[in-house]
């Protein structure tokens, strides 16, 4: 299984398809408004409907990066402002839900049409365009700098081909990146765990 087959998997798990855990839009169903804004007496957690907030801000940030409008994407002063509800009405609450439903599904949607260099274009977008350092984009996405740095100069002299999975297929004389060696199978199932962390965390999961 590659690691774009695996991702769309637990993507779909997370939300509405059932897995050895229950998806989150069948754990949501029956929450009631007094539930969703429940929190423990000495507030140190977050309420339900704050965490769902939360995963909205981070999946609605992504999925306007990922459609171009950069100008819509949702602000926040500091991490713990992205737990900020809105008006605290039933009817927000359910639209709040529902909002989260869509753009999950929407990112869903994006990342079954793309191909795995589109997703580390993006990465190097935030390099390349919005002026990151190679730092920020590793602790912003998960990965190391040093991965970033790779795909970034594969990128300048190649363009997106310089992306392609090209391990151990080299395409002629010179031609490629072929590996010194052949790849061990547990050391597939680590690179293949490591992306697909990558591209979790680069999705907002």
């Amino acid at each position: 299984m590659d690691v774009k087959t695996l991702l769309l998997q637990q993507w779909a798990s997370c939300l509405d398809e059932e897995d050895w855990f229950p998806p989150l839009e069948k754990v949501l169903e029956d929450i009631t408004f007094e539930q969703a804004i429940w929190k423990p007496a000495d507030g140190a957690m977050n309420s339900i409907w704050e965490l769902v907030c939360h995963l909205l801000f981070y999946e609605k940030r992504f999925l306007m990066r990922f459609l171009g409008e950069t100008a819509n994407e949702p602000q926040a002063e500091n991490n713990e402002s992205t737990f900020r509800l809105p008006t605290e009405t039933l009817e927000n609450w359910k639209e709040t839900k529902q909002e989260y439903f869509y753009v999950h599904r929407e990112l869903g949607k994006i990342l079954t049409k793309s191909e795995h260099e589109d997703l580390k274009k993006k990465v190097v977008d935030l390099y390349i365009k919005d002026g990151m350092g190679y730092d920020t984009v590793a602790k912003e996405v998960g990965i190391s700098s040093s991965v970033v740095r790779r795909w970034v100069q594969h990128f300048e002299a190649e363009g997106i081909k310089g992306l392609e999975e090209k391990r151990g297929k080299a395409k002629g004389p010179g031609k490629g990146r072929p590996r010194t060696r052949p790849e061990d199978p547990e050391e597939k199932i680590k690179r293949l765990e490591a992306e697909n962390e990558m591209l979790k965390k680069f999705l907002g999961k």
